[in-house]
């Protein structure tokens, strides 16, 4: 863990690491996907400087906002128009 982690997370990552050595999941990776696991937490909660930090749309993602929540975010983007004939005949 990097140094400025809190204990909470220090606790996180070794109860995270000892449970996939348990359930033999990531086998020689253990430490690493544990790392991976409280880094991104630390990240989200902006307990680190970084790029997810800096960057509110993948924070926003990874608070799990609702479907409208998102239409409203993309309604800047350029529509695209698909016109598709359900039941017709290719000719």
């Amino acid at each position: 863990m990097p140094k400025g982690a809190s204990p909470k997370r220090e606790h996180e990552y070794k109860e995270i690491e000892e449970k996939f050595k348990k359930e033999h999941r990531y086998p020689g990776r253990e430490e690493e996907v544990a790392a991976r696991i409280v880094n991104k937490q630390r990240a989200e909660h902006g307990e680190t400087k970084s790029k997810q930090k800096l960057n509110p749309t993948f924070v926003w993602f990874s608070q799990g906002k609702s479907s409208r929540q998102s239409r409203d975010f993309f309604s800047d983007a350029n529509p695209i128009q698909i016109n598709v004939r359900l039941g017709a005949d290719v000719d």
